[in-house]
């Protein structure tokens, strides 16, 4: 099984909570390690990404994007640098987005839209190699499973 990271920003949006511990209860009923980080408990921002990179992940989960933040000394997004599977859930296109997703980003970064709706993110922003919509986060164990299917993790 494999050992998980889930970043989040409940300063930021509410909601990141009650989602990343219902994602860690399903994860965790697979017989996977999950550690929850709130990006705000570290400060500097490199506390956060060492505190990574000594539970070494396997796969790395964000929550609109929380991480993104964490730059590198050329200004390029850490998480791009990360030996990981990156799993980014993101809700539609959040104006706050837009700065992120127009930076670099990493092959191994997989975009999955939980709004309900195609938000087209792949026309707005070419960096973004892969974006699926799916539906509701309610799905999550369909996109768990498309998502270890697509970085070869079965």
């Amino acid at each position: 099984m494999w050992k998980i990271i889930i970043l989040m920003d409940p300063a930021k949006y509410s909601y990141h909570t009650t989602v990343s511990r219902q994602i860690q209860f399903t994860l965790e009923s697979d017989g996977h390690t999950v550690t929850i980080l709130n990006i705000n408990s570290c400060v500097p921002d490199h506390e956060c990404l060492h505190k990574i990179i000594e539970l070494q992940p396997d796969v790395l989960i964000t929550l609109d994007l929380a991480g993104f933040r964490f730059r590198t000394q050329a200004g390029e997004i850490a998480l791009n640098m990360l030996p990981t599977k990156n799993l980014n859930l993101i809700w539609g296109n959040k104006p706050e987005y837009a700065p992120l997703l127009r930076k670099k980003l990493s092959l191994s970064m997989l975009f999955y839209d939980v709004s309900g709706a195609d938000n087209r993110l792949t026309e707005l922003y070419p960096n973004l190699l892969y974006y699926r919509f799916s539906g509701t986060l309610d799905s999550f164990p369909q996109i768990w499973s498309d998502f270890t299917r697509d970085v070869q993790l079965q």
